[in-house]
This record gives structure tokens, C-alpha cells and sequence, in this order.
């Protein structure tokens, strides 16, 4: 019989998304998914789902998107609840709210921002660290032409991101967009791909994402994350005084830019895909076979 893992997350549409991925990834490690859509879920049908489940190895939610209700529910929940935390909570009150009032019934808090720890504990609750990852059979080279020089995919309403492309584009043609459908063929179209979040600390999903496809990643740096990708082996840092420079040289230098592509693919199917993640999850708890 299959170990069953109650995993509870919000609705997402996208396929790539994290909510939709992380269940899919424990189904393929051979356990029992009990998937509860907390949006499309009464309460009553919630409480009863979760507390016929109790044989469950654990009860895994995945975002802050499905409290204050939630909480309620399983805090007489007598097997281990994890949560696993992808947002950032700095400089909003209502996640800390949420942090504060809602996590203290979890057994095990993760974040994928190692830097905010210091802030969860202010706010009462013991994080650790755990990335984001990818899904390996999804995110995956492909044989398409290079056609697109440099490009950025993502929402650029974000004032850093415009920042950043209204530097690049006074020398360079930028593409821009996102496509939900054709997210992976963009990532292998393009010679060079930038990354650059609204705040300094914490890799966005784009980057294992980038990577993953085997693709070249030009990236601004990250405040704690140095030893998870290294600059000029797994991708390329840069700043706002190099990035001409950068791009210039890894336009001309295309056989250097694949040897990065490769190596950062590498590094992370070995280390950084959902059944690793799951797998650190289940160890934590001593439970995994």
C-alpha cells in the first residue's frame, strides 16, 4: 500500500507552477497524494478530508495563501505538519500576520529565503532553509534555434526590473514577456537570459528554472546565496557597472556560454529538483525510505 501525504496548497492555473508541480513530484516518488485545493474547498469538506486522512505520513502545505482557515482546522492534527513558505514576507504586514498568528501550528516552517529567518523568529516562529527546485522532465533542453540574443521573462511592472531593462536596451534589442504555454521553448530560444528580482536576496524560481533547460543565465547577485551557483561555472553574476561588458563578451564567446548552460544543468539535477526537496522534507521528519 502506498504512504499517503496530505498536501494542501491554493489553485494555480499555471502548469509550471510550484502548487501544481510539487504534487505531481510525489506522486512520481510512489506516495498517495490527498491534494487539497484550499479555494475550491468548503471547510467542512476541508476538516473532513484532512481528519479521514489521519494514517497520512504527514500533512504538507505549500504558500501562506490558505490561512486563516487552515490553521484552524489542523491544529489538533496529531500527524507532522510541515509548510513550506515560497514568498517573501519583508515589507508586507499581512504575511507577517499571517507568519505570526497562523504558522505556530506547524511542526516544521521552511522558507526560500534563507535571509528572512532572523525575521520569522522575530515573529515567533523557528524557519529553515529550503530553496526552490524544478521538475526535471518539464524543464529540459531543447532542440530549437537560438533566436532570440537576450531575453528576460517575467512580469517588469516591478520598478528594479525596469530599471534594469531601460539600461540594457540604450545598446541592446531586449525580449520581453512571458508565455505560460511556451515558457520552456522561450528559455531555450535565448542566447543569453537575465534574472533580476525586486529585492536582493532569495533565487526566484526563473533561475533553477533557466538552468535546468541547460540554459546560459546572466543574473544580479544574490545577498547569502554564493554557494548554491558559482559565478562563471554554473552562470554569471553581474552588476549595473559590468553588464555591458558581460553581455558583450558572452555574445562573442557562444561556446563558453553552452559549457556554463551545461555545467548549471548539472549542478542542478543533482541537487536542486522537487524530489530532492521533497526528499530533505521527509528525512527532516525520519520518515523517508
Amino acid at each position: 500500500m502506498k504512504k499517503k501525504i496530505i498536501y494542501i496548497s491554493r489553485s494555480s492555473s499555471g502548469s509550471f507552477a510550484p502548487e501544481n508541480l510539487l504534487s505531481v513530484n510525489m506522486s512520481k516518488m510512489g506516495y498517495e497524494v490527498i491534494k487539497i485545493n484550499c479555494e475550491k474547498i468548503s471547510y467542512k469538506d476541508m476538516h473532513n478530508t484532512i481528519y479521514s486522512n489521519t494514517d497520512a505520513i504527514c500533512c504538507f502545505t505549500y504558500g501562506r495563501g490558505c490561512f486563516p482557515t487552515l490553521s484552524d482546522i489542523i491544529k489538533g492534527l496529531q500527524i507532522p505538519k510541515i509548510i513550506w513558505m515560497p514568498s517573501i514576507i519583508t515589507g508586507s504586514e499581512q504575511a507577517q500576520r499571517t507568519v505570526k498568528e497562523c504558522l505556530i501550528c506547524y511542526d516544521t516552517v521552511y522558507t526560500c529565503l534563507p535571509t528572512e529567518i532572523p525575521l520569522y523568529k522575530k515573529l515567533g516562529v523557528i524557519a529553515k532553509p529550503l530553496f526552490a527546485a524544478v521538475d526535471e522532465d518539464i524543464f529540459k533542453p531543447l532542440n530549437l534555434k537560438k533566436d532570440i540574443s537576450i531575453g528576460f521573462l517575467g512580469r517588469i511592472h516591478y520598478e528594479s526590473r525596469k530599471k534594469l531593462l531601460t539600461h540594457i536596451i540604450q545598446r541592446y534589442k531586449v525580449f520581453t514577456g512571458y508565455s505560460e504555454t511556451e515558457y520552456v521553448d522561450l528559455i531555450n530560444r535565448t542566447e543569453i537570459n537575465l534574472n533580476v528580482g525586486f529585492f536582493n536576496f532569495g533565487l526566484p524560481n526563473r533561475v533553477f528554472d533557466v538552468l535546468a533547460c541547460g540554459g546560459f543565465l546572466l543574473s544580479h547577485k544574490y545577498i547569502g546565496v554564493d554557494n548554491i551557483f558559482e559565478d562563471g561555472k554554473h552562470l554569471s553574476y553581474f552588476t549595473y557597472d559590468d553588464l555591458y561588458d558581460k553581455i558583450e563578451y558572452y555574445m562573442n564567446n557562444p561556446d563558453e556560454r553552452v559549457k556554463i548552460g551545461e555545467q548549471g544543468r548539472q549542478e542542478v539535477l543533482a541537487k536542486h529538483t522537487y524530489k530532492h526537496r521533497i526528499k530533505t522534507i521527509l528525512e527532516d521528519l525520519g520518515i523517508y525510505e
